[in-house]
């Protein structure tokens, strides 16, 4: 995955190349963001799709609460997908399997290109 870890740099970056940003928020403590890094963002099939189609960002709850708090993040893990005008797109609470997630993404794509 090629996560980045600053914000600024993400919404940069997403508005010059027209994407959607994810926002991953987990802890070091939460199983289940063990759970959906392995299962999810280790899936050769997700990481390709999101690396070609998103700008990603990694945050840890308890390193960076203010963003956390900014985007009502109050369980973990939770992934916030966002325009690049910081207009919210979706979002996913708790854990979900890869098959929904991919389903997921794509609609998160098209919400984003009928946009556009």
């Amino acid at each position: 995955m090629n996560w980045l870890q600053d914000f600024d740099d993400g919404l940069r970056k997403a508005k010059v190349d027209n994407q959607v940003m994810l926002i991953y928020f987990h802890a070091e403590w939460c199983g289940w963001c063990k759970k959906l890094l392995q299962e999810l963002y280790d899936n050769q099939n997700i990481v390709s799709l999101l690396n070609k189609q998103f700008v990603c960002l990694k945050v840890d709850i308890d390193q960076n609460l203010t963003l956390a708090e900014n985007y009502q993040n109050h369980i973990v893990p939770t992934t916030v997908f966002i325009s690049s005008n910081r207009i919210e797109l979706g979002r996913i609470e708790g854990y979900i399997p890869p098959e929904q997630f991919l389903e997921y993404i794509k609609d998160i794509l098209n919400k984003h290109n009928s946009q556009n």
